[in-house]
Protein backbone atom coordinates (compact mmCIF):
# COMPACT_ATOMS: atom_id res chain seq x y z
CA UNK A 1 0.00 0.00 0.00
CA UNK A 2 1.34 3.48 -0.80
CA UNK A 3 1.39 6.25 1.72
CA UNK A 4 -0.17 9.61 1.15
CA UNK A 5 2.40 12.32 0.56
CA UNK A 6 1.86 15.64 2.25
CA UNK A 7 2.56 19.13 0.98
CA UNK A 8 5.65 19.24 3.21
CA UNK A 9 7.05 16.23 1.34
CA UNK A 10 6.57 18.00 -1.98
CA UNK A 11 8.18 21.20 -0.68
CA UNK A 12 11.15 19.19 0.60
CA UNK A 13 11.51 17.48 -2.80
CA UNK A 14 11.30 20.85 -4.57
CA UNK A 15 13.96 22.28 -2.24
CA UNK A 16 16.24 19.33 -2.90
CA UNK A 17 15.74 19.67 -6.66
CA UNK A 18 16.49 23.41 -6.43
CA UNK A 19 19.72 22.71 -4.56
CA UNK A 20 20.75 20.19 -7.23
CA UNK A 21 20.04 22.68 -10.02
CA UNK A 22 21.96 25.42 -8.18
CA UNK A 23 24.95 23.12 -7.68
CA UNK A 24 24.89 22.14 -11.37
CA UNK A 25 24.76 25.77 -12.51
CA UNK A 26 27.59 26.72 -10.13
CA UNK A 27 29.71 23.90 -11.56
CA UNK A 28 28.99 25.09 -15.12
CA UNK A 29 29.91 28.68 -14.22
CA UNK A 30 33.16 27.53 -12.60
CA UNK A 31 34.05 25.40 -15.64
CA UNK A 32 33.40 28.38 -17.95
CA UNK A 33 35.51 30.63 -15.73
CA UNK A 34 38.38 28.10 -15.62
CA UNK A 35 38.32 27.69 -19.43
CA UNK A 36 38.33 31.47 -19.94
CA UNK A 37 41.25 31.89 -17.55
CA UNK A 38 43.16 29.09 -19.27
CA UNK A 39 42.70 30.82 -22.64
CA UNK A 40 43.90 34.11 -21.15
CA UNK A 41 46.96 32.47 -19.62
CA UNK A 42 47.79 30.77 -22.94
CA UNK A 43 47.36 34.05 -24.85
CA UNK A 44 49.58 35.88 -22.31
CA UNK A 45 52.21 33.14 -22.51
CA UNK A 46 52.21 33.25 -26.33
CA UNK A 47 52.38 37.07 -26.50
CA UNK A 48 53.88 38.50 -23.32
CA UNK A 49 53.74 42.27 -22.98
CA UNK A 50 56.68 44.18 -24.35
CA UNK A 51 59.16 45.28 -21.71
CA UNK A 52 58.78 48.88 -20.70
CA UNK A 53 61.77 51.03 -21.59
CA UNK A 54 63.64 52.41 -18.64
CA UNK A 55 63.65 56.17 -18.34
CA UNK A 56 67.06 57.61 -17.60
CA UNK A 57 67.28 61.28 -16.74
CA UNK A 58 70.73 62.74 -17.06
CA UNK A 59 70.87 66.02 -15.15
CA UNK A 60 74.51 66.65 -16.02
CA UNK A 61 73.60 67.89 -19.52
CA UNK A 62 70.99 70.39 -18.31
CA UNK A 63 71.69 73.44 -16.23
CA UNK A 64 69.36 72.65 -13.38
CA UNK A 65 68.52 75.14 -10.70
CA UNK A 66 66.95 73.59 -7.59
CA UNK A 67 64.53 76.51 -7.19
CA UNK A 68 62.91 75.91 -10.59
CA UNK A 69 60.20 73.27 -10.69
CA UNK A 70 58.90 74.07 -14.20
CA UNK A 71 59.95 71.89 -17.11
CA UNK A 72 58.09 73.95 -19.73
CA UNK A 73 61.21 75.68 -21.03
CA UNK A 74 64.49 74.03 -22.02
CA UNK A 75 66.55 76.60 -20.11
CA UNK A 76 65.56 76.78 -16.45
CA UNK A 77 64.76 78.87 -14.54
CA UNK A 78 61.53 79.70 -16.31
CA UNK A 79 59.75 83.03 -16.10
CA UNK A 80 57.27 81.67 -13.59
CA UNK A 81 59.92 80.47 -11.16
CA UNK A 82 62.15 83.51 -11.58
CA UNK A 83 59.30 85.83 -10.65
CA UNK A 84 59.06 87.68 -13.97
CA UNK A 85 55.37 86.72 -14.35
CA UNK A 86 54.36 89.16 -11.62
CA UNK A 87 55.34 92.31 -13.55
Amino acid sequence: MTEMRTADDFWAAAKQLGELIAAHRAAERQATKDARNARRRARYKANPPAPKPKVIVDLDDVEYEPGCRCNATPNPPCTWCSGEHES
